[in-house]
């Protein structure tokens, strides 16, 4: 159904065109007829497309309504709105996992402690984890390097404008200072082969207390796929977090992005009407917003997948259940946009960091208006977060 909400023209003036995309690709598309309304008024419409039955991928449609003619102000061709409609299906897929017949002739994962430090080696790949850390350290695939400093669980973002009266109740708590305690650590080996590590942590700021505990479960399958399974429980008085999830730093090179999300532009949980699920290719640089004042920007929410690689196509993919998972990719760390009163400032690092994020809360309006709503907040006292990161070569997707 399409409602016509202008006071005094009907939809004589606008075409309508409709697309349906299966994990981002064109499937079919066209443009509707016969679609006119009275002001206020509402017309029916049917969509002439036959939905699979058996639908394997993601589908989405999507209805745009564009000018027919020149106007002062817009061409023809210019989009006034559109609206976008998941249909049955499959969550996207990024390439395709390896059949369990091929893992079964590969060799059992292998590890060697020496210290703290255990190797984790097997087919093409060789990781590092820091048992007294309590993280990755390394991640190599094809004698490539996918880490250029350790893995990190992360709560901070550079503060928003909106951010500067909740920034103060973050900062007394210490989550700009976040640091991780690591009070156990265990590997061993899995009857199917892989190596599990058990972590038992908490993140907190100095002269304050943790801000939340967590037990982490890192699993190094044979494909050297890696997993990760934490369960977190905040502490019950402190501040909603700014975000919970993982921080990597890719070296330098790794400036390609492809994802499977919301886009074009950036979105946030409470900041994303103006955007549609698709698949998005961009470098670092094009994801980057140059507001006046350095802050937070350019997270994508609600991706299915991201893949950020080198120009070969080589470098590692993510993937998470989570239903708020948004990733962000730029050469700074949330510390360098904190510290630049201005965008001269800022001094791009050659590195690629990466933030893949359970939830990240959303901006609000706080600089000139209400707090952020409970419902856009990173709140949870308890919750459960799910990442699979995989070494990728994209000629074999």
């Amino acid at each position: 159904m399409v409602t016509n909400l202008y006071d005094f023209v009907d939809l004589s003036g606008l075409s309508f065109l409709w697309k349906v995309e299966k994990d981002g690709e064109t499937a079919a598309q066209g443009e509707l007829s016969k679609v006119n309304a009275q002001p206020g008024q509402s017309s029916t419409v049917q969509v002439p497309f036959r939905h699979p039955a058996d639908a394997d991928g993601s589908y989405y449609l999507t209805v745009s309504a564009r000018t027919r003619r020149d106007y002062p102000w817009a061409e023809a061709g210019h989009e006034v709105a559109f609206a976008q409609f998941r249909l049955p299906g499959a969550a996207a897929s990024a390439g395709h996992a390896a059949p369990a017949a091929a893992l079964e002739h590969l060799a059992p994962v292998g590890a060697v402690q020496k210290g703290h430090l255990l190797a984790v080696s097997g087919f093409e790949f060789r990781h590092q984890f820091d048992l007294y850390d309590g993280i990755f350290t390394g991640i190599s695939y094809n004698g490539v390097p996918m880490l250029a400093a350790p893995a990190s669980f992360n709560i901070w973002r550079a503060p928003t404008d909106n951010d500067r009266k909740v920034r103060h109740k973050w900062q007394f708590e210490g989550f700009d200072r976040a640091g991780m305690k690591v009070y156990n650590t265990a590997w061993s080996q899995t009857p199917e082969g892989a190596v599990e590590i058990v972590v038992q942590y908490s993140l907190g700021g100095y002269i304050r207390k943790p801000i939340l505990h967590g037990e982490a479960v890192w699993q190094v399958e044979k494909t050297g796929e890696i997993a990760l399974d934490t369960r977190v429980q905040v502490r019950e008085d402190a501040p909603f977090l700014p975000r919970f999830g993982l921080q990597l730093t890719m070296p330098a090179g790794n400036v390609e992005v492809e994802y499977f999300g919301y886009g074009p532009h950036e979105s946030y949980m409470d900041k994303r009407h103006s955007v549609r699920k698709g698949k998005y290719l961009y470098t670092v640089d094009e994801m980057f917003e140059n507001y006046v004042m350095p802050q937070e920007n350019g997270s994508r929410y609600g991706a299915d997948w991201v893949i950020v690689s080198n120009l070969l196509g080589m470098g590692l993919k993510f993937v998470s259940g989570a239903e708020h998972f948004s990733f962000n990719a730029s050469h700074y760390l949330p510390e360098d946009l904190n510290q630049a009163k201005h965008t001269y400032e800022l001094a791009p690092r050659k590195e690629t960091i990466v933030q893949l994020d359970y939830k990240l809360s959303g901006v609000g309006s706080n600089s000139c208006g209400p707090e952020l709503l409970d419902q856009y907040r990173l709140n949870e006292k308890e919750f459960s977060y799910s990442l699979r990161i995989s070494p990728v070569f994209k000629e074999d997707l």
